[in-house]
């Protein structure tokens, strides 16, 4: 749940974000050495400040500010771990009960008010990106440590 206010819900979506973005950096950090480097985790997680504490006490914080706003009864809702920040912002009733879909060989539960969700986030959805942009998205490439 969300304030009313946009300026109240940014600054929420911000808190958020800092603290999910600081916990996640940490999951990601501590299972790269536990997976590869178990032995040298506690001295690179020291090097970094960094301790399962800490990492506990961001999540807490972060579930703190998500739990702070009753969504019940809140207007306004958001995913703070969203990519997409205010566009994360929309109004509880765009969910409504939701409706299913078939996706493959899968049956999706999405929001009733799917068109104005994905315009939200997207524009004009239903038109292909452009070719540089879908190019761009093919030719990424990941590193594994």
């Amino acid at each position: 749940g969300l304030p009313d206010e946009r300026a109240q819900q940014q600054l929420v979506i911000k808190e958020a974000k800092d603290y999910e973005r600081n916990a996640a950096i940490m999951r990601k950090y501590s299972l790269r050495h536990l997976i590869f480097k178990r032995k040298d985790l506690k001295h690179a997680l020291g090097k970094l400040g960094l301790t399962k504490d800490t990492i506990r006490h961001n999540i807490m914080l972060f579930e703190e500010i998500c739990g702070r706003y009753d969504y019940d009864r809140a207007s306004y809702v958001s995913n703070p771990s969203g990519k997409y920040g205010v566009k994360n912002i929309f109004r509880k009733e765009i969910y409504g009960e939701g409706t299913t879909v078939d996706f493959m060989d899968f049956h999706i539960r999405i929001p009733s008010e799917y068109d104005f969700y994905l315009k939200q986030y997207y524009g004009d959805y239903m038109k292909f990106p452009p070719e540089d942009m879908i190019k761009k998205e093919m030719e990424k490439t990941f590193t594994l440590r």
